[in-house]
């Protein structure tokens, strides 16, 4: 179905399609990490999601639950007040993008390293300590 509905709004076929089922806790809440007992319970309810990428760095998304369209730029992630369903997937490419760039730093200090052997690299100056090389 909502592979259907994807190509219905989208024009296009999804390249990735996901279902995550809910879930209640009958016993416990955070107290797993706490040693604590914890029974977590699968439901018959559950949230799927069908994506495409796009050339650009605009995300798209639509809600068929709330029958609503909304859409942000990964450079310019800002809360929404009016679709405030979409948050969570704003929260969520936020925090992706953020893991990105923090990977591809981390490779760039792994390249630094190569160019002149200083470790670590200058932290958020994204340059080597001792060459200043990016």
């Amino acid at each position: 179905m909502i592979e259907r509905d994807f190509y219905t709004i989208c024009g296009a076929p999804p390249q990735v399609v996901v279902r995550a089922p809910g879930r209640v806790n009958l016993i416990g809440e955070h107290t797993d990490y706490n040693d604590g007992f914890v029974l977590p319970a699968a439901i018959d309810r559950s949230i799927a999601f069908a994506g495409r990428q796009r050339p650009d760095r605009l995300v798209r998304v639509h809600s068929l639950d709330f029958a609503a369209s909304t859409e942000f730029h990964l450079d310019d992630i800002q809360k929404d007040s009016k679709n405030s369903w979409s948050n969570y997937i704003r929260g969520v490419s936020k925090y992706l993008e953020e893991d990105a760039l923090g990977q591809a730093d981390r490779a760039a200090c792994a390249r630094r390293r190569r160019c002149c052997g200083q470790w670590p690299p200058a932290r958020r100056t994204h340059r080597c300590n001792r060459c200043a090389r990016l």
